[in-house]
Order: C-alpha cells, then structure tokens, then sequence
C-alpha cells in the first residue's frame, strides 16, 4: 500500500556537526575518505495496514425464531458476503420466503462492497431449516488521509494546531496501526492506536501532545548517540591531524 508522508528533516545536531567538520575541520589522510552516515528523521504514521482477523459484529448464524407456526410453509435463508480479497465473511443478511419458490437476490449488497456479476441472480428455497447462500464481494479501495492536531492547554483554555498530516491507501474491513509523530502521545499516553477502515472512513483526525522529557530522550536516543559519535569522531579526527603535523615538523627540523 503506497503511503505519502509529510517531507524528511534533518535531525538538527547531526547537520550542525557536519557543517562545523565540512568548514573548520581538514580530515587527515587515514579519515579522508570517510562519511558521515546519512541519518534523517523519517516519520511514519502509518506502521502497517492489514486485514482484519474478522469482521466486528458479523452474525453468521441463522435465526428461526421469525418463522410462525402456523405458517409451516415459510423458510429462512442467510445470505453470507465472503470477500473474495481474503475469503472470509464480511457480512450477512436473513431472507425469508416460502419453499419452492425462487427468490430475487441480484440486488444484494452490503455497504462497502462491490457485489460481482458471476454471483447468483436468484435462489430457490428448500424445506430445510439451515440454508446459507454465498456471495462473493469485492472491498472498495479508498483514500484514508490522517490529521495530527497538537494540543496545548493554556491554563483553562485548550489550543490545537495543526502539526501533521498523510494520507494512504486502503480498502474497506482493512485495520490500519496509526503512530505519532515522533516526541508526541496521544492524550492516553499511548502512541499507536488501530483504525478500522470503513465505508465512511476518509477524514481522521488526531489530538497529540508533546511526550513527557524522559520518554522524549528515549525516542530520540538513537540519534543523540550518533551525535555524540560523531563528535568524538571529531575530535579523534583533530587529534589525529595535530599529531600529524607535529611529526612532520619534527621530520623537517631534522
């Protein structure tokens, strides 16, 4: 599933170190050739989207309870929609009729889902009391865009900005695992939630709020040590270069 995301940006100490070797700093000959690693903050909002283990509140059994007595005649059948994506059933619907007769189902649909021509146009209903039809469905495939509003409270006044945004593919009876920002929880403390896609799911938005500092250091724990890395790279780097000149000065003297 293709996912837009808003725009990489440099972690800030990383560039800084950079910037100050690329402009003070001659490398010696040992280090000359050396990188620094390309390190970015890449957010990603949306970890994964996958299909559901099953559908939420999909009764697949048949209920008789309707059928009168006095009305012997009458049968009961369940209509069952499988997604033909994953072969698993999505949603289902009860229809009643005398036995013997057909039944009209080339109108049948559930809301999410594109019913396929090579299904049944219409069924004939036996004197048995457990009958099932199945019918094959297609998911609509849609665009899902993300908000991420962070809130600040201002004593008793609440103050939301806007902070980020994404957009990503999906398709109805799909469960997508949504992530923060980096630095950021939701207002239970948490920073990933599920989000299931529906038929009318298209806009969410997102309350979030900046991290406590103690879990703030430990999101951005791999970066600060890269950082500090890279400045005793630096200053090995100077050393190095010093020690450098001083035998070679020593070498001319002589």
């Amino acid at each position: 599933m293709p996912v837009r995301q808003t725009p990489q940006k440099d972690f800030p100490l990383i560039t800084q170190v950079e910037k100050f070797y690329d402009k003070h700093i001659e490398p010696t000959k040992m280090l000359k050739n050396f990188k620094f690693p390309q390190i970015t903050e890449k957010p990603k909002y949306v970890r994964s989207i996958n299909n559901q283990v099953a559908p939420k509140s999909v009764n697949t059994k048949l209920d008789n309870s309707n059928l009168p007595a006095n009305k012997p005649w009458l049968r009961n059948t369940l209509i069952r929609y499988i997604n033909v994506d994953t072969n698993r059933v999505v949603g289902t619907e009860q229809i009643t009729s005398p036995y013997g007769q057909s039944y009209n189902i080339s109108n049948a649909s559930i809301v999410g889902y594109d019913t396929l021509k090579d299904n049944p146009k219409s069924y004939i209903f036996t004197k048995k009391y457990n009958q099932t039809i199945n019918l094959k469905v297609k998911p609509h495939t849609k665009y899902v865009t993300l908000y991420f509003n962070q809130v600040d409270y201002d004593g008793k006044h609440k103050k939301s900005t806007l902070y980020a945004t994404t957009y990503f593919l999906a398709t109805t009876g799909q469960t997508a695992t949504i992530q923060t920002p980096a630095g950021f929880i939701f207002k239970d403390g948490s920073t990933v939630r599920k989000l299931d896609i529906k038929e009318n799911t298209g806009e969410v938005l997102y309350e979030v709020k900046k991290a406590p500092f103690k879990q703030q250091i430990k999101i951005y724990r791999g970066y600060y040590l890269l950082g500090i890395m890279m400045i005793v790279f630096v200053v090995l780097d100077v050393l190095l270069a010093w020690i450098g000149r001083v035998f070679e000065k020593r070498k001319q003297e002589e």
